[in-house]
């Protein structure tokens, strides 16, 4: 018996000590992680790339995204998958970290542009994480599940500081800067380089929208020889020999017709500038015009008090211009002045000029043209218009309030909404590229020396003093189209293209995003309460708009249909506005005669003694013309990347509401071209600069 105890506790203790040398198994959970790298070329890269993936119950290791036995490119266009495993059941995926190391430290930098992150857990709930970024150098880039939300909505302290730090690196990034004062402020940066990288061009833009003025000059066949020495032209088979060099069907009719008043009158309608028409229903007190004056315009029977009772009388007046100090360019100076073009709307439906005063003070010195006078005095009176109205479209129309406006929506955006607000997620198509076309533009447009100096009578301090006085007067009525359109009192005019079909565009983007804030805005006090769209709006109040409150503005937004208006004026602003005095540049400037850039003598004074050398000798010389033709024909061109109104390349919103709103948008725009084509089919000139297919998201030229 003995024996047997002995045995038994032999037993016991050698069962004992296996126990105590047993470790507790860990279960590892594994989640399936597909990665997919942007389209765009260089988007790849050789680099190291790692992620970690951070749950409601906690976060996995820091795991390499490497396939077995095989090289892991992250090929443009590619998606790959890993398996990436944890210790513990992570819960809820709330945030993926991507990090990056360089392969070699001796390779230059190869940036990696992620687009789409998705994690499967083994229950087989599926996370999608819209990346859109770009990772550099050896950073990490952290980026939350794509529900979109509000800041109220973050539940849980990873999620909330995840909003601080986000918030805080964006504001670091996208500083606000001022080039001009008393204008709209503008990102702070003095080249591309100096912008964030995701607020760069990618290569394809960068290759298409190069400003190399050298390489452009050679396809329109200028050489350094044949352009840069300056001379006037002497004739119109001399601007021919250079202006026809390029061409499009319209800029052949423009040529055809220029001298023609229908065609000067419909310009205003359907032109590259077609938003300064307005209905006259009291002549202006500095036009001291008679009846006597117009009555071979007129014709018999009436007066100039009764077309005007019956609204048949149209003005443009170039006021804003009164006062501006005229550049003086390479030594010679330029000339400026600030009509007053009167039109008529005849029986026969055509919008003609019936008298020109060039300047605005009334005298002796500026007397009134009429189609009556002599052909030539008629002729250069109608040439002063089209060269204020260059002025106007170039320096206010497309620079300021699309161009500048544009780029004050997004730097705001960037700083006050993250990437998971459902605001962020509608604007960020409208605003993407716009920063660095914007700082472009500022380092060789308008810079000293710039285009604008080259070429302008409106260079030098002059595009300053424009801008200034034109921020001046914006108007949120004047920014918002159905609003603007009846403020001129243009809704009977007929054969008004651009009224048309911007308020197709204006509707349509409207329906987009009443769409989109009935799905995230419950109510009226949910758009008080969000305090990052709130931030949002101050923001574009005091920077763009520089705290001015008589321009009606809003500094904040009470309930959704203001919301709905505010938003759509943006991506409007940012989108058909611009492709619709952006896109005709070349079509109706090509012909220098028609839109020059500057006036090289002053106006006349006495009608009778102007002569066709008169002309020749005050439009541009064959330098700046050949400076403009060049430009514009560079800003006209539209990207080749798919970048069309409603083509959202990069897909922000995961859930199915806001796509759907998206499919209605693309559908009722598909509509919109059509009814567009079928009313150009019947027309000598079709309008086409609002065509969907045929608008950019947002202002990238």
């Amino acid at each position: 018996s003995r024996s047997l105890s002995l045995s038994a506790f032999t037993l016991s203790l050698a069962l004992s000590l296996a126990l105590r040398s047993v470790r507790p198994v860990k279960m590892s959970v594994t989640y399936n992680v597909s990665v997919t790298t942007g389209a765009s070329f260089m988007a790849g890269s050789f680099d190291r790339m790692s992620i970690t993936l951070v749950g409601s119950r906690g976060s996995s290791a820091k795991t390499r995204l490497k396939r077995l036995f095989k090289k892991t490119y992250f090929m443009p266009g590619s998606t790959l998958d890993f398996d990436v495993s944890s210790d513990v059941e992570l819960g809820e995926i709330l945030l993926v970290r991507l990090h990056k190391q360089k392969k070699h430290f001796a390779l230059m930098e190869d940036s990696w542009y992620c687009s789409a992150v998705t994690v499967t857990r083994p229950s087989c709930t599926r996370y999608t994480f819209p990346v859109h970024s770009w990772l550099t150098d050896e950073n990490t880039l952290h980026v939350m599940e794509g529900a979109a939300r509000r800041k109220s909505q973050y539940e849980g302290g990873v999620l909330q500081q995840h909003w601080i730090d986000e918030i805080k690196a964006r504001q670091e990034d996208y500083q606000w800067d001022s080039y001009i004062p008393d204008i709209p402020r503008n990102i702070k940066g003095n080249s591309t380089a100096d912008l964030p990288k995701d607020a760069q061009f990618t290569v394809e833009r960068k290759v298409d929208l190069l400003f190399d003025l050298d390489r452009l000059c050679l396809q329109f066949g200028f050489t350094r020889n044949n352009m840069f020495p300056r001379k006037s032209f002497f004739g119109l088979e001399h601007i021919h020999q250079i202006c026809s060099r390029k061409s499009t069907p319209t800029s052949v009719y423009v040529a055809k017709h220029w001298k023609e008043d229908p065609f000067f009158g419909y310009q205003y309608l359907n032109g590259s500038n077609p938003v300064l028409i307005r209905q006259c229903r009291q002549l202006p007190p500095n036009l001291p015009l008679t009846d006597q004056m117009v009555a071979p315009s007129l014709g018999p029977d009436t007066s100039l008090q009764q077309q005007l009772q019956a609204g048949n009388l149209y003005v443009v007046d170039y006021e804003i211009l009164r006062g501006i100090t005229p550049h003086i360019r390479d030594g010679e100076q330029q000339y400026l002045s600030a009509p007053i073009c009167l039109l008529y709307l005849t029986p026969d439906r055509a919008l003609i000029p019936i008298a020109i005063q060039v300047d605005q003070d009334p005298g002796p010195h500026n007397p009134i043209f009429l189609p009556s006078d002599p052909k030539y005095t008629w002729r250069l009176a109608k040439i002063w218009v089209r060269h204020a109205d260059t002025q106007i479209h170039q320096i206010v129309s497309h620079l300021l309030r699309t161009h500048l406006l544009a780029e004050v929506f997004c730097v705001a955006a960037m700083r006050t909404l993250p990437n998971a607000h459902p605001l962020f997620k509608l604007l960020m198509p409208h605003i993407k590229f716009t920063l660095h076309i914007n700082t472009q533009a500022r380092k060789l447009l308008i810079s000293e020396g710039g285009v604008f100096d080259k070429a302008f009578s409106t260079g030098g301090v002059a595009k300053a003093q424009v801008l200034q006085r034109a921020t001046e007067r914006i108007t949120y009525t004047s920014l918002c189209l159905p609003e603007e359109l009846a403020s001129r009192g243009v809704d009977k005019l007929p054969n008004y293209y651009y009224r048309d079909d911007g308020l197709r565009i204006w509707g349509a983007i409207s329906s987009l995003v009443q769409g989109v804030v009935e799905l995230y805005y419950e109510d009226n006090g949910s758009v008080g309460r969000d305090s990052e769209l709130q931030a949002f709006v101050k923001e574009v109040f005091t920077e763009g708009f520089l705290s001015r409150s008589s321009s009606g503005i809003p500094s904040s937004l009470t309930t959704k249909a203001e919301l709905v208006k505010y938003l759509t004026m943006a991506i409007f602003s940012c989108s058909g506005q611009h492709c619709a005095v952006n896109s005709g540049q070349f079509d109706f400037g090509a012909w220098m005669p028609n839109n020059p850039c500057t006036m090289r003598r002053p106006p006349p004074a006495d009608k009778d003694k102007v002569t066709k050398h008169d002309i020749w000798h005050t439009l541009p010389d064959t330098t700046a013309t050949t400076t403009v033709l060049t430009t514009i024909y560079l800003l006209s061109q539209t990207a080749r990347i798919e970048a069309s109104l409603g083509l959202y390349t990069e897909e922000r919103f995961t859930e199915p509401g806001p796509r759907e709103c998206i499919e209605r948008f693309q559908s009722r725009l598909k509509q919109i071209k059509k009814e567009i084509d079928s009313r150009n089919e019947g027309l000598e000139l079709p309008y086409v600069y609002l065509r969907p297919d045929l608008i950019e998201n947002s202002v990238a030229i």
